[in-house]
């Protein structure tokens, strides 16, 4: 059986490895290269990286999507937010979007999460067609956590403190939990640094009046958290009171006993 491109969907072409973040972030993130594997319950240290690409798409479209984003990430999200702090975030929304999507994809094939009602958007990601009905982007910008006083005498990791401060430094990607019985199909997000964005879709059927209902009760499931308007292209962004900790203490919980396992082991190395 021949495989398919997972983007273009041809047959017969040649594949190279896609990562599920680009090579640009990784460079500039070198000591986020931790990846939690859940199946295995292990943390390894590993550039995360999909088989299912072919050439022409990894080095073209795509190749550009990364770009684009690096380039944000350049201006705008190497640099951690602080409380009070307000950016003047410039943005394109569909090549913003068509970016957050693409890495959605390739980490939902990774872990085998609702990866089949994504690839329903490639056309979206790779021509800039088709774009879903009833898309809402929003950005949430997460501020760094200030240990106490008892907090920092036991921290065992000082040297990652800025004035007693623990950073937002996790770059991951996932499912957004939805409400129960809300009716969605699972939403997603991307975080790195102190910005996490957040893609929800409107279900086939709800109706417009209920999808701009629950798209305005939005910051009751992320706080504080910003549209990123299709029509426009500049937005003030303002930090939100959620901190390095309250953003990741599920995962910080989910991923202890694999995390600590590496670090023993790291250790005797």
């Amino acid at each position: 059986m021949s495989k398919k491109c997972a983007y273009c969907g041809k047959e017969n072409v040649s594949f190279t490895k896609e990562h599920i973040y680009p090579k640009c972030i990784y460079e500039r993130t070198p000591e986020q290269n931790l990846l939690f594997v859940p199946n295995i319950n292990k943390v390894i240290e590993a550039e995360a990286t999909i088989k299912d690409v072919c050439s022409d798409c990894n080095n073209g479209e795509l190749s550009k999507l990364d770009a684009y984003f690096c380039g944000l990430f350049d201006l705008y999200i190497k640099n951690f937010i602080h409380r009070n702090d307000i950016v003047i975030f410039n943005y394109e929304f569909d090549t913003l979007t068509r970016w957050l999507l693409k890495v959605s994809y390739n980490s939902a094939r990774s872990s085998k999460t609702n990866h089949e009602y994504l690839s329903q958007f490639t056309d979206y990601i790779l021509y800039n067609i088709s774009r879903p009905d009833g898309l809402a982007l929003f950005v949430q910008l997460i501020i760094p956590y200030k240990l106490t006083k008892d907090q920092l005498e036991t921290f065992p990791r000082k040297n990652e403190l800025i004035n007693g401060e623990a950073l937002p430094t996790f770059t991951r990607a996932g499912q957004i939990e939805q409400p129960r019985g809300s009716g969605f199909r699972p939403g997603r997000f991307f975080a790195i640094n102190s910005y996490q964005f957040y893609i929800f879709i409107r279900p086939d059927n709800m109706s417009e009046k209920a999808w701009k209902k629950y798209i305005s009760n939005i910051n009751s499931l992320v706080p504080g958290a910003i549209q990123l308007r299709r029509f426009k292209n500049k937005i003030k962004l303002t930090a939100s009171s959620v901190t390095a900790l309250d953003s990741n203490l599920e995962l910080i919980k989910q991923n202890e006993s694999a995390y600590n396992e590496w670090k023993s082991k790291n250790r005797e190395t």
